[in-house]
């Protein structure tokens, strides 16, 4: 008989796939954390579990700021037409501060808008940008849009807004739909072959 670790292991498996970081919750999108797992690192599913290691997501997040800066900063030195103004580099210390600060989200947020305004990479009049609406997008793209009907897996009978191409949306589709060609272009490119 099975102990309730092992069978909810199991319903955990089925219920939540042992690919990506499903099972792993929210804890890679928190940057202030230290955190590690248990994962199955053999070919079926066993109860051979294997820690994962300390995992510090400030050092994590730190080494993918610093390797953002420095492709922008390449992008920018090869096109200076796309620079608006002479980039305060010092600025960047500050950003990353509030972007680890240990709060709760809405403290955590309020606290980042506070310093993108004091930073001069906003205005206090730029409040559309500063808040985050998940649905903003789906309301200026559809006419008909109903949040508990977008959120299903299919979604039959959407009505287009006049604007529609547009919409954040409609760029954001055309930018997924580019990314999947190269996706399948370099996967062919290397032998490999992925089901579409």
């Amino acid at each position: 008989m099975k102990g309730f670790k092992e069978a909810f292991c199991e319903w955990g498996d089925w219920v939540i796939p042992a690919y990506g970081h499903g099972q792993a919750l929210a804890f890679p999108d928190l940057p202030y954390v230290t955190w590690s797992y248990l994962y199955d690192y053999s070919d079926e599913f066993s109860d051979t579990l294997k820690s994962s290691g300390i995992i510090d997501n400030g050092e994590r997040y730190k080494r993918a700021f610093k390797g953002i800066l420095r492709h922008l900063t390449l992008y920018l030195m090869a096109h200076p037409s796309h620079q608006e103004k002479e980039a305060d580099l010092d600025c960047l210390h500050t950003l990353f501060k509030a972007l680890l600060i240990r709060k709760r989200d809405g403290v955590r947020i309020k606290n980042w808008q506070k310093v993108l305004v004091a930073q001069g990479l906003f205005d206090e009049s730029d409040r559309d940008a500063l808040e985050y609406d998940a649905d903003r997008w789906l309301r200026d793209a559809f006419e008909n849009f109903d949040r508990k009907r977008f959120g299903q897996r299919m979604v039959t009978k959407a009505v287009l807004r006049d604007t529609f191409s547009e919409s954040k949306w409609y760029d954001y589709y055309l930018a997924v739909k580019w990314y999947k060609e190269r996706l399948f272009y370099h996967c062919a490119q290397q032998g490999l072959e992925i089901c579409r």
